[in-house]
């Protein structure tokens, strides 16, 4: 499977054709369609299409990716809304309940 491969069944899995997620991303007609005859693009796009579909790059690039999660889209989606403070304390945030969830678990296999 090329990445094209990939990014098709991306697009399957979430009801879209590959010409509409171009136009969405503000791609030319059949810039994606090209990688499917061996053609190339940018990194700058491979990312616009990994975030659209909230998977990495790299995972687009090896065709490691598991089905779409509307769950991580829509995370993916406020993510693109917030400022850099809004950000940052949502990190923050996070890693506080992370360090809390692993004491959590070092007690009880303690």
């Amino acid at each position: 499977m090329n990445v094209y491969d990939c990014i098709k069944s991306l697009c399957d899995e979430k009801g879209i054709a590959v010409t509409a997620l171009e136009k969405e991303l503000g791609f030319g007609r059949g810039s994606i369609g090209k990688l499917k005859k061996g053609g190339s693009t940018t990194a700058d796009r491979l990312r616009k299409i990994a975030d659209f579909f909230g998977v990495s790059v790299a995972d687009l690039m090896t065709n490691n990716v598991s089905s779409y999660d509307p769950d991580l889209q829509y995370i993916n989606d406020v993510w693109q809304l917030l400022s850099d403070t809004d950000k940052l304390e949502i990190i923050t945030l996070i890693q506080l309940k992370v360090k809390k969830y692993d004491r959590k678990e070092m007690r009880i296999s303690g």
